[in-house]
């Protein structure tokens, strides 16, 4: 069983997200909506990738990125959703390493993620 941290604030993205993937009868999603809850799910868990939503109501981005990045395996794939372009999030971002961006604004229906999870978990 592939385990899978979304991290999305918006409950509906979410669980479209959770239920296109988990269609797929080895990925188990556990969803995140609160930033404080970020730290100690990553001490006390093992994720086979993240996918974390980077512009939560009241916290900085790159904080949050920093704090997954400092309790998580290097070798642990991690997905940007952002409502903002690509090119923006990568200058934003360019001190992290993240191994693919969707952008929010596309429709969350599309198979895009699951697309991309079923790469990223392939090469582990």
């Amino acid at each position: 069983m592939k385990h899978i941290l979304l991290i999305e604030d918006d409950y509906s993205i979410s669980y479209v997200y959770k239920e296109k993937l988990e269609k797929n009868p080895d990925y188990h999603v556990e969803i995140l909506k609160k930033e404080q809850d970020i730290q100690d799910k990553l001490m006390h868990e093992k994720f086979n990738l993240i996918i974390v939503d980077i512009l939560f109501p009241h916290t900085d981005g790159l904080e949050m990125l920093r704090l997954i990045k400092r309790h998580i395996n290097r070798s642990t794939p991690v997905i940007i959703l952002s409502d903002s372009n690509r090119l923006v999030v990568e200058e934003e971002l360019k001190e992290f390493e993240f191994e693919d961006f969707i952008q929010k604004d596309d429709d969350p229906t599309d198979d895009e993620i699951v697309e991309k999870v079923d790469t990223l978990i392939s090469t582990q």
